[in-house]
Parts: structure tokens; C-alpha cells; sequence
């Protein structure tokens, strides 16, 4: 490992890699926005073209000033009295053009011109640093909030960690990537061949390739070039950081092309299933990756093939269809319909509480879902009873439970990976206060929800489907509504409760969890 010997290091970049990573579950994933980004869409709600209400504006507030009084990169713990003194100011005044408006502009560049320079700093001389999991967090959240992909993080760090000849820490690598935030997106170019014929106008127009074309492009632009079986392609310059977070652009711009064709004129185009960025020999995927929209309920209970299911459920995936593979515009609109589908019923004066209580059922399912990831690496890694007991166990629940008691009596784990050790540091919590351990994630999952719901009402209200914080909302709140809507479909399919009824449960069995014992905190969504 070419990584300085620094614990504090080396638990920061272990969860980096986890949150870069696309397979790791919902309950390990990262959940928050970056501080610079709850400030710029702060601002753009104050935009009064955006149609935020008060109620958002205030909530994007009280987050960013919460925020800046612990995160060291946007203001040091000498000066935090004092930012926090000059953002507190009346949500009201906090409209375009206004001079607060303005301030909270200035302060926003200047944050994000600086951002990983000054984590670089406080890195340095240690002082006033937030929990490992809370830097990781951070800068995480930056990371993919400025257009870094998480394909390219996940490399850029396995590469610096694992083969590079140079010694780092974490406060050089955040230089590097300062110095690369610094240099900004560079234009690349990216061609998406086309699988069947379509005529084209003569001559052919702009960002369009005849097969000819196509064949002489790829002999200048991809090494080690090889003929393929195309029909002329669509040619899209884009401005990204890196390859891959290039490729996610070149597909919104693909489907927007697409729709287009689909609504405007008589003929389709099918783009081929892979995509070429020049100068890079490997293709990528033309079809969007998988935001991780697991509901494997209908298939744990053999409900699949069902043609009994509630029809408030069978309307609640419907609608979130669009959340696994689809536009952006269209996954917010539809998650969110899903999510208030269910979980606002009559006498509710506001829409949001839709999100707080998603966010209670998922707090409600946290414990279990990571104590039985814990299960299953300790019967990968050990030899011992626990391991056969726990993969002779027939549910997840029954193995979270046995691994819950195991770590009551004082008893450890057998963990291979770093990623897994951190997780079991992390569940300790909730062995001496499952209360404050269901609330603490209840309290970190809220905001990521709220804010699908902002964006869904900028979409519906104000037509922004260019919001700042479109898409990495979305890729934040998917696997959360995802796993939610696992636990409604599993309570509707096993015991015929509504979510609204389960909503109901969760609230009076956490308020329950005070002073009582951890393996109460596992049963918080059981009916």
C-alpha cells in the first residue's frame, strides 16, 4: 500500500471507495449533499423564477448553517460564530437580486473555488476535523456534486492506495483533485453509433455521421481500432471531468435526442449498445447504468406472478418505474408520486411529511440491514460455530438477531474486510442507545428525501429540469425510496398493512426504543 500510515486516513478513504462503489447497499451509501451544493441550491431557490416556497428556502438554510458549523473546509472553528452570523438572515430577504442574496453568493463561490485546498489545511494541521465517517462524508459529497464520476474515483484512489510508486495522505490526494476542480471539465468528444438505417438530410447536418464518417473517426480517435457494424452515429462534443462522468452526459444528451425523434417526426433512431470517448480504446455502455432500484420483495414472496397485489402498491411501482434506468426529469417526478402515494393520507396539511416518514421506516430497517451484511462476511471469513449457525438460519432477520446477541455478550467478529470492521464500529452505537441510533439515521436520510421532494416540485412548478441539484439528489435518494418501498411491499404482501399503517408502527416503536434493549431496535418494522 502506498498509503502514509494514518488510521484516520486510511478509515476516510475505506468509506470513499464504498461510496464510489456502485454495489454498495443503500445502508452503507452516501445519503448527504455537499456543503457548497446545499448553498447553490439555496440560491437557485431564491431565484424567484424557481417558485421555491418559504418552507424550502428555510430548510436549505437551517442545512447549510448546520453544515458550517462542522465542516472545517467552509469555515475554521475560529471563524465559524461569525459565518454562521452572516447566513442567518431573514429566509425572506434571500431572493435574486437582493444584497443577502448576493453575499450568499460571494460566500458560495469563494467556498467552492477553495473547497478541497482548505480540507487539504485542516487535514495538515489536524485541528478541528470532524469523525472519519463525517470527513468521508464531505468530501464524497463534494466529489460528486463538481462532476467527478464514481467510476473515476473509485480507480483514482485504488490506484494511488494500491499501485502507486509515491507515498500519499489524504490531504495530498485532496491537492490533486483541487489542482483537477481547478483545471476544470475539458471537452471531449464521444460517438454513439447508430444500429439500424435512418435517412439523413443532405448535407448531413452537425454532430451527425455517415458510415463512412463514423469508420474514418474511429481510425483517428480510437487506438487499436477494429470495424464494427453501424449505420452512421451521432457525434456529441461534452465538457466533463473525466470519461465516464463524459459518457453520463453523452447519454442525457442521447435521450434527449431520442424524445425528440419520438415526438416530433415519423422516424426513430436506435443508438448501438456501446459508445466510444476519443482516445480511449475501451467502449462504454450506451445504455444508462442501474440506479440500484431494488424491490425484491414481490420476489421473496413469491408475488412476482401475482395478480392480487394491492392495487395502491401495483400504482406505487408504476409510477417509480422511471427510477431505475430513466431520465433524470421523469425518475424525480415518479419517485416522489410513488412516495406521496402512500405515505400521506387525510388530515395531512403538508406533502413533505411523506419524506420524514420514509425516512423513519428506513431508520426503522438500518440495523437489521447492517447486521446482516455483518452475518453473512463473518460466515464468509470464520470457521467457527456462529458462521455454520448463521448460514444455517433461513432469514435475514434471524441472522441479524443472532449477530446482535452475539455482539451483546461481549463476542467479536470475524471480518475480513476493512469496509465490514468499520461497519461493526459503527453499530456499536446502538447496542448501549438504539433509540439515538434509529434517530441519528432517521435524522441523516431526511434531508436526501426532502430534497427529492424540492426537486420534484422545481420539475413540476418552475419546468428546471437544469436544477443544480437534479441529478445528484437523485442518485442519492433512489436507493433510499428503493429500500423503503422494499420494507412497505414486504409489511402489504405478509401481513396486508398500508404504509401509512407501518409509517404509524415505526413512529410508536422507536418513541419506545428510550432505555430499552438494542434487539427492540430490531424489530421496529416487524408485524
Amino acid at each position: 500500500m502506498t498509503l502514509a500510515a494514518n488510521t484516520f486516513d486510511e478509515r476516510v478513504i475505506a468509506r470513499l471507495l464504498e461510496f464510489s462503489d456502485d454495489s454498495t447497499p443503500w445502508s452503507r451509501r452516501l445519503w448527504q449533499p455537499g456543503t457548497v451544493l446545499i448553498a447553490r441550491e439555496l440560491l437557485e431557490a431564491g431565484d424567484p423564477a424557481m417558485s421555491a416556497s418559504e418552507r424550502a428556502l428555510s430548510t436549505l438554510q437551517d442545512e447549510l448553517i448546520a453544515r458550517v458549523m462542522l465542516d472545517p473546509a467552509v469555515s475554521s472553528p475560529t471563524d465559524r460564530s461569525a459565518t454562521r452570523k452572516m447566513l442567518t438572515v431573514p429566509v425572506s430577504s434571500l431572493v435574486k437580486p437582493g444584497h443577502s442574496w448576493h453575499v450568499l453568493n460571494a460566500w458560495a463561490a469563494t467556498t467552492r473555488a477553495e473547497y478541497l485546498a482548505n480540507w487539504a489545511m485542516a487535514l495538515g494541521n489536524g485541528m478541528g476535523l470532524p469523525s472519519a465517517e463525517c470527513t468521508a462524508r464531505l468530501l464524497a459529497a463534494h466529489l460528486f456534486d463538481e462532476g467527478f464520476s464514481r467510476k473515476y474515483v473509485h480507480r483514482w484512489l485504488t490506484y494511488r492506495i494500491k499501485h502507486s510508486g509515491d507515498v500519499h495522505t489524504l490531504a495530498s490526494m485532496c491537492l490533486e483533485l483541487h489542482s483537477q476542480l481547478v483545471t476544470g471539465p475539458k471537452p471531449l468528444e464521444v460517438l454513439v453509433p447508430l444500429a439500424a438505417h435512418v435517412p439523413m438530410p443532405r448535407p448531413v447536418p452537425a454532430g451527425w455521421l455517415t458510415s463512412d464518417q463514423v469508420r474514418d473517426w474511429r481510425a483517428a480517435n480510437v487506438p487499436g481500432w477494429r470495424p464494427i457494424r453501424q449505420h452512421g452515429a451521432v457525434l456529441l462534443t461534452v465538457e466533463a471531468l473525466d470519461i465516464y462522468a463524459a459518457t453520463d452526459i453523452a447519454r442525457d444528451r442521447l435521450t434527449a435526442i431520442r424524445d425528440r425523434f419520438r415526438v416530433g417526426g415519423r422516424r426513430e433512431i436506435s443508438p448501438a449498445a456501446e459508445m466510444w470517448v476519443a482516445g480511449v480504446t475501451a467502449s462504454q455502455p450506451t445504455e444508462a447504468p442501474s440506479r440500484r432500484v431494488q424491490v425484491y420483495a414481490f420476489e421473496r414472496q413469491s408475488a412476482l406472478w401475482s395478480h392480487s397485489v394491492r392495487p395502491d402498491i401495483e400504482a406505487a411501482m408504476e409510477l417509480m418505474a422511471p427510477l431505475e434506468r430513466g431520465p433524470a426529469p421523469a425518475a424525480t417526478t415518479g419517485a416522489w408520486a410513488a412516495v406521496e402515494s402512500l405515505l400521506v393520507g387525510p388530515g395531512d396539511d403538508a406533502k413533505h411529511l411523506a419524506a420524514d416518514r420514509l425516512a423513519l421506516i428506513l431508520a426503522g430497517g438500518h440495523l437489521r440491514a447492517e447486521l446482516t451484511s455483518l452475518a453473512w462476511a463473518h460466515a464468509k471469513s470464520a470457521c467457527d460455530a456462529l458462521a455454520s449457525e448463521l448460514q444455517r438460519l433461513e432469514t435475514n432477520q434471524e441472522r441479524a438477531e443472532r449477530t446482535l446477541a452475539h455482539l451483546v455478550s461481549g463476542d467479536d467478529l470475524t471480518l475480513a474486510r476493512p469496509e465490514d470492521r468499520h461497519a461493526l464500529d459503527r453499530v456499536q452505537a446502538a447496542l448501549s442507545d438504539p433509540y439515538r441510533y434509529v434517530d441519528l439515521v432517521r435524522r441523516s436520510v431526511e434531508p436526501a428525501l426532502r430534497a427529492l421532494y424540492r426537486q420534484r416540485n422545481l420539475l413540476s412548478h418552475a419546468g428546471g429540469t437544469a436544477g443544480v441539484a437534479i441529478k445528484p439528489t437523485l442518485e442519492r435518494a433512489a436507493p433510499l425510496v428503493a429500500a423503503g418501498m422494499d420494507r412497505i411491499v414486504h409489511v402489504a404482501l405478509t401481513g396486508g398493512q398500508s404504509a401509512l399503517e407501518l409509517a404509524a408502527l415505526a413512529r410508536v416503536r422507536h418513541e419506545a426504543l428510550r432505555g430499552r434493549p438494542a434487539a427492540l431496535a430490531l424489530k421496529v418494522l416487524e408485524i
